[in-house]
């Protein structure tokens, strides 16, 4: 195994949407990993830009993973005529993004290895970024591929802004709390070991 393929078995989702953010960071206002925004899909990086248009990443590590994403679709959807609800059926995620429905993203991009889709694979209605692992850092290189279009022109609204910053408040201190309670019993482990090593050596 080269270094360059030795490298790339440490990336993950987690450093994926990092490089993600921090290639974001300077355009948008908020973004958060596997959030799930009201009416909507989890993304794997939902972020809003400063301007307050809506972005969704996609991760594709395989082939089959992004051939798997097509499936996914929402509920039954339901509508009230002549007093009864019909049920409409159900829209897959990709007949949303390729209708423009407002509840999804602006702009949509699927992220994968470099080499692993090929560009004529994905839809015309998303975006596509490359990333490869780097000798130099411990985030992976990014590179937009084909910017994804416009799907639609609504804004994010206040509701949904606040809404994602509750998310984020309460994932901040419950990974808080998960730290400190992991350093607590972290040292009443070396407190004790080293008791022992101590009471051995009397």
């Amino acid at each position: 195994m080269d270094d360059s393929l030795a490298h790339s078995v440490h990336l993950t989702e987690r450093t994926l949407q990092l490089a993600l953010f921090r290639m974001l960071q300077s355009g948008t206002c908020i973004a958060i990993p596997n959030y799930t925004p009201a009416g909507w899909h989890e993304c794997d990086l939902w972020a809003v830009t400063k301007a307050g248009y809506g972005l969704e990443y996609e991760i594709k590590m395989s082939i089959g993973d992004f051939r798997a994403d097509a499936s996914k679709s929402t509920g039954p959807r339901w509508r009230l005529r002549l007093g009864k609800w019909e049920n409409l059926g159900a829209l897959s995620k990709h007949e949303r993004l390729s209708s423009g429905d407002t509840a999804g993203p602006s702009r949509f991009y699927f992220v994968a290895p470099a080499g692993l889709l090929p560009l004529e694979d994905i839809p015309p209605w998303a975006g596509f970024v490359e990333f490869k692992s780097s000798a130099r850092r411990w985030l992976p290189d990014l590179e937009v591929i084909r910017n994804g279009p416009r799907l639609h022109t609504a804004k994010v609204s206040q509701e949904s802004m606040r809404r994602a910053e509750r998310v984020c408040y309460w994932r901040f201190w419950n990974e808080a709390t998960r730290v400190q309670r992991a350093i607590h019993d972290h040292l009443i482990i070396r407190d004790r070991d080293l008791r022992l090593a101590g009471n051995a050596h009397g």
